[in-house]
């Protein structure tokens, strides 16, 4: 695999990334407004990190919500072209150092249990065995956003944590990104 690096992602690039990338790789209803990842970048909320090659092309990239203790993988891919070639895995190994200072990397996967078809089962189970071949673990904690299941996972930064303790921080992550009524009505935690 050739030489890779991270590097926080500029406006342009984010943009770039939105406009294109997103687009293809999350449905209309997955993707919360640019806006709202700009104002929560400003509040120092967010971070948007690109995985590069020497060549300095962008073929990856992970969009976080952060608190001080926890962040949330909010949105990860790999181009398309650069996709089934050990790329995601190495972007989630070399994320680990750069969240030095958090205790917990949370990952959704929405629930294969939820699919509303076979193939759909099929495609949710594939991304699950991919985050537990990153080295992800399971929780114990569903959700459900926007009637959406989802299954939480933890990428260990220092240790794994209680499901009371991932509970909790992925409440308080959930509250950054999110109005105070549109959590009320659209994010419970089991």
């Amino acid at each position: 695999m050739e030489k890779l690096h991270l590097a926080e992602l500029g406006a342009e690039q984010i943009r770039r990334v939105y406009s294109t990338w997103m687009i293809r790789d999350f449905a209309d209803d997955e993707r919360k407004p640019l806006d709202r990842i700009v104002r929560a970048l400003k509040r120092g909320e967010y971070r948007c990190i690109g995985l590069f090659t020497e060549e300095q092309i962008c073929i990856g990239y992970a969009f976080l919500v952060m608190l001080k203790n926890a962040y949330l993988l909010d949105y990860f891919a790999i181009d398309v072209p650069y996709r089934d070639m050990g790329f995601g895995s190495a972007f989630l190994r070399m994320l680990v150092p750069e969240l030095s200072g958090a205790e917990m990397l949370l990952i959704e996967t929405e629930d294969p249990a939820h699919a509303a078809s076979y193939a759909e089962r099929i495609q949710r189970e594939r991304r699950i065995r991919f985050y537990e071949n990153a080295g992800c673990c399971a929780t114990g904690v569903s959700a459900n956003i926007y009637g959406v299941g989802y299954l939480l996972w933890e990428l260990p930064l220092r240790g794994t944590h209680t499901a009371d303790a991932v509970r909790d921080a992925y409440a308080a992550l959930y509250h950054i990104i999110l109005p105070d009524e549109y959590y009320k009505k659209w994010v419970v935690i089991r």
